[in-house]
């Protein structure tokens, strides 16, 4: 990857319009990231449906074919939503640039932090306690809210290492990913406490700073031939070895599993973005796609107790759509209601309860606000 400096100007910069993912046109290039944030819902909202264990979800053995299919997926599900992250993350560290980072930060903190307290206590309350407790959960890992606290650590990390290098964070991620690559292999010490995810933050830091370089100094090849022959290389790659970890893992020593793991990750997420892929269902979903991360575990929950408590004795096999389309839809008109609610809009969703640039006022604005970003969703909005 071609990587020179910090301050070279990026190709493919929409001028005067606050979106600066690199493309050959800003649209293809947004269309292209959503319909990777759709990918990655469907992926997430499918591995809670079955769920990871004999007694969660649908409770499927360990040999049923969902199962070992999630499983193949292991290394490429969370890892795309961390490079994604860091994918449209550039825009923040240019608003930025040189100066101090705590209004990017305080931002990051209500977008990911205040929906990960209130939506994590929430989902925590419904399942009836248990877990690390309250307030423990607000700084343990929770569920699938881990991922919220790892990752803000990450965005936190980058930012304030690049603002003592002077703006340059460029280098800053390069150092950063290099370094959570080498405490996650046990190479740099790890954290004793998990505290706040930090231990996973290691994990999907290097997926964050790779995801961050490739929006600063996108590839040539990117959108040509050449670039998606060397994605379905690379994509079928991480298959074919997430499938030889999941069916064959005696032939990965324990002593370099976490590096392959890693490289599996690093190989899937990479090979997706250089397909280019572009579906205009996906790309429609991964406009929702914070909603869904959040809110989907509730609908495939609720599906599955009621048609087990409609249908008893019915296959689990038949509820596996049915969840998965509720896990996927549920959420965006969850979503539609909650940005018309300014109180609940800040507390689920983060955004602000008054935005000057869509002049909302009271309860009800007059049109609802499109979703402001977080995570692998618009960092270039507030």
């Amino acid at each position: 990857m071609p990587i020179i400096s910090d301050l070279l100007p990026l190709r493919g910069r929409s001028a005067g319009t606050g979106n600066h993912l690199p493309s050959s046109g800003a649209g293809a290039d947004r269309i292209r990231t959503d319909t990777l944030r759709g990918i990655a819902c469907i992926g997430v909202v499918l591995f809670h449906v079955a769920g990871n264990t004999e007694t969660a979800g649908l409770r499927l053995s360990d040999d049923h074919w969902l199962r070992l299919f999630n499983a193949v997926f292991a290394d490429i599900r969370m890892p795309l939503f961390a490079f994604l992250s860091g994918y449209v993350f550039l825009s923040v560290t240019r608003r930025t640039g040189q100066e101090p980072p705590w209004s990017a930060l305080r931002t990051k903190a209500r977008r990911l932090l205040l929906p990960m307290a209130c939506v994590g206590s929430l989902f925590w309350m419904m399942q009836g306690g248990g877990g690390p407790g309250w307030p423990g959960l607000l700084v343990l890992p929770h569920a699938h809210f881990w991922f919220l606290q790892a990752i803000f650590l990450v965005m936190s990390a980058l930012l304030l290492t690049g603002f003592l290098s002077g703006g340059r964070h460029v280098p800053a991620a390069l150092a950063l990913g290099a370094v959570c690559a080498l405490a996650w292999c046990g190479v740099l010490p790890r954290p004793e406490v998990n505290v706040f995810s930090v231990i996973e933050a290691t994990y999907l830091g290097l997926f964050f700073c790779t995801g961050f370089l490739c929006a600063a100094r996108p590839e040539p090849f990117t959108g040509r031939a050449g670039g998606h022959i060397a994605g379905a290389v690379a994509l079928s790659a991480a298959v074919l070895a997430g499938a030889g970890l999941t069916f064959l893992p005696e032939i990965v020593p324990g002593a370099v599993l976490r590096p392959v793991r890693l490289m599996i990750g690093l190989s899937g997420v990479l090979g997706l973005l250089a397909l280019g892929l572009r579906s205009p269902l996906a790309a429609k979903l991964g406009r929702h796609a914070y909603a869904v991360f959040l809110f989907h575990v509730f609908f495939t929950a609720g599906t599955r107790e009621t048609i087990q408590a409609v249908m008893p004795g019915i296959p689990a096999e038949a509820i596996i759509l049915p969840g998965l389309v509720a896990g996927l839809a549920g959420p965006v008109l969850l979503e539609k209601g909650l940005l018309r609610v300014p109180v609940l809009r800040m507390m689920m969703l983060g955004i602000r309860p008054v935005s000057p640039r869509t002049g909302t006022r009271g309860w009800v604005p007059a049109a609802a606000p499109r979703p402001e970003g977080a995570l692998a969703f618009r960092s270039d909005r507030g």
